[in-house]
C-alpha cells in the first residue's frame, strides 16, 4: 500500500484500469487508496501481473 501512497503523493490522481493476476489483496490496497478503480483478474496468468494505465504521467 506504501507503494501506491506514494504514487498518489507523486501527483496520480486516479487509477483507470489495474489488471491483476489474482491478487484479490492488493484490489483491496488499490481501492483504498484509488477509490474509483476498475479491476479486472487474467484466470490466464500463473505469475503476479500489473498494468496500470493512469491518467496523468508523474514526474520523477
Amino acid at each position: 500500500m506504501s507503494v501506491l501512497t506514494e504514487l498518489q503523493n507523486r501527483g496520480v490522481e486516479d487509477v483507470l484500469i489495474a489488471c491483476l493476476g489474482g491478487l484479490k489483496r492488493f484490489l483491496e490496497a488499490i481501492e483504498s487508496v484509488f477509490s474509483q478503480t476498475r479491476a479486472q483478474f487474467s484466470k490466464k496468468w500463473k505469475e503476479p501481473l500489473f498494468v496500470f494505465i493512469l491518467r496523468q504521467t508523474m514526474a520523477l
